[in-house]
């Protein structure tokens, strides 16, 4: 078992002080191969493709760091692939789960999310009839479900709530905070290591890894229809890597690749100038990630905000802890020095051509990515080592000849 792996067990895969039995450290790095060698170049999940090797490693250090903070916070933190009711009223003394709940919870209409004119790629509404594989064990609330309008003599059965003192579900018109009484053609409730909700993501799901990637060439779950049967997501024998994949794929399509046309603010940019400024800004580059995640804005200048539920600040400082501890914790970032503007004093000489002796551990080839490490403590009072890997070592992690950081991210990641 290597150093990382246990750090990243014990930091980050947990629910509730255990570990997570849902998600998994090697579904992760399964799917995250996937997220970043199969979807398309435009969705590809950011390790620091494109920048210098050391550098582009540190951008997908932070990359995955962002992710995984927010998603220690959604399907991690309950250990369940599907999303659970908790969206409650209260009536009297009594707490009232509303089972309408499945169509949106905390202002949310899932059913209505769907992709931008540019890329329609959402699922087509529909009135399947799909259980969740589980519920609100905290509560004992049941687990969502969708269904067409069942009438009976003439008069419609509502779903009705759950009301959590008698422990009974009461069928009656009993709305949901955007006033559904009904579940027809609400399938679309949060799935996945991310919770992603409505039907655009599972859409693109299908369009760019599914059955309606195969005309492409793509045959990843070449027989899968995500959108007639979205909860094959929790079901499917390939669950485990699907629940960190839908992640993923919400994670660049609408967190990695956004912008704000008014301001010019955009992910990618401010990402690297977080690690370029030596990862210190006073929480802005993360407090804006959590915004999008949470708001799907990064600050407070969006009109059409999601509204927060009550336990948001809370939830805010988690994500913040969890970033945090990634960053310094698990991964004992930055891994360089950043350079000062200019230097104080011209270099005396210039380097001679050759390079100096390699040290006798590394392949001469990749000396060229050593750097000094801080001296800032690791846990256990040690810095870990970092390990650079030759492009045809067995001890590789993922595929990532195409990407050239990728390696060395890994590498750096696990301290093999």
């Amino acid at each position: 078992m290597v150093e990382r792996e246990d750090f990243i067990k014990s930091a980050v895969l947990q629910s509730n002080g255990s570990p997570s039995t849902a998600y998994t450290f090697k579904d992760f790095l399964a799917s995250l191969d996937l997220a970043v060698t199969q979807l398309p170049v435009d969705k590809a999940f950011f390790v620091g493709q494109g920048s210098p090797k050391l550098l582009g490693a540190e951008y997908g250090l932070v990359s995955i760091a962002a992710f995984l903070s927010n998603a220690m916070e959604e399907g991690i933190k309950i250990d369940s692939c599907a999303e659970w009711n908790t969206d409650s009223l209260f009536d009297s003394l009594s707490e009232r789960f509303p089972l309408s709940n499945a169509c949106g919870q905390y202002g949310r209409e899932y059913q209505d999310e769907v992709c931008s004119e540019l890329e329609p790629y959402h699922c087509p509404a529909t009135t399947a009839e799909v259980t969740a594989i589980d519920g609100n064990i905290e509560k004992n609330v049941p687990p969502f479900t969708c269904r067409v309008r069942t009438i009976d003599d003439g008069a419609e059965i509502f779903p009705g709530y759950y009301d959590s003192v008698e422990g009974v579900v009461i069928q009656s018109a009993y709305a949901n905070t955007l006033g559904r009484t009904d579940v027809e053609g609400c399938c679309w409730w949060g799935r996945g290591v991310m919770l992603t909700r409505g039907r655009c993501t599972i859409g693109k799901l299908d369009k760019y890894l599914g059955i309606g990637a195969v005309e492409r060439g793509v045959n990843v779950y070449p027989s899968i229809n995500f959108c007639s049967e979205p909860e094959v997501i929790c079901t499917h024998e390939r669950t485990n890597e699907l629940r960190w994949v839908l992640g993923m794929l919400e994670w660049s399509d609408r967190v990695q690749s956004y912008a704000d046309l008014n301001t010019g603010w955009n992910y990618i940019d401010a990402l690297k100038q977080y690690v370029d400024n030596g990862m210190d800004d006073d929480d802005q580059f993360i407090n804006a990630v959590i915004n999008i995640v949470t708001r799907n804005c990064h600050d407070d200048s969006c009109l059409d905000q999601w509204r927060l539920d009550n336990e948001n600040n809370v939830v805010e400082t988690k994500r913040q802890d969890n970033f945090h501890k990634i960053i310094r914790e698990v991964y004992n970032l930055p891994l360089t020095n950043q350079p000062t503007a200019r230097p104080s004093v011209p270099p005396t000489q210039l380097p001679t051509r050759a390079p100096s002796p390699s040290p006798t551990q590394l392949p001469t080839a990749y000396t060229h990515l050593q750097t000094n490490r801080p001296t800032r403590k690791g846990r256990g009072g040690n810095n870990p080592k970092v390990t650079v890997l030759a492009p045809n070592s067995q001890k590789m992690l993922l595929s990532c000849n195409f990407f050239g950081a990728c390696t060395v991210m890994l590498a750096v990641v696990l301290s093999l």
